[in-house]
């Protein structure tokens, strides 16, 4: 099998790319609520799987579904899904593919979700 290496470059809360900003010097942003896991694996030559999910830092609330944009390449993309195992469902999602990977925005939970990559 060939290997094709999978990158996460960057991801940020969709929230927090919304907020305007009066001067951009001046980035007024919080301490993050929650991180982010990103486990990807090679399925085969033309798939990986990633898991996603949020890492909170109270885990006695209840949590809310965040949507991130992530920006993920290496390797190129050619259709993206998104499946939550725990309820047994596909969720929608939103991507723009590129040569080299996708930007998509991923509606993600405190439980994991599998980010299904085609080349």
């Amino acid at each position: 099998m060939r290997l094709a290496p999978l990158v996460l470059l960057w991801a940020v809360p969709v929230s927090a790319q919304e907020r305007p900003y009066a001067d951009p010097t001046q980035l007024d942003v919080p301490w993050p609520k929650h991180s982010l896991a990103f486990l990807p694996w090679q399925v085969n030559e033309n798939r990986h799987a990633v898991v996603v999910y949020l890492m909170t830092l109270d885990a006695t609330r209840p949590f809310e579904e965040e949507r991130w944009r992530l920006s993920i390449g290496g390797t190129p993309v050619r259709s993206a899904r998104l499946v939550d195992p725990v309820a047994g469902r596909e969720i929608p999602l939103e991507g723009t593919s590129r040569p080299d990977g996708i930007e998509a925005v991923v509606p993600l939970t405190d439980t994991p979700r599998i980010l299904l990559l085609d080349r």
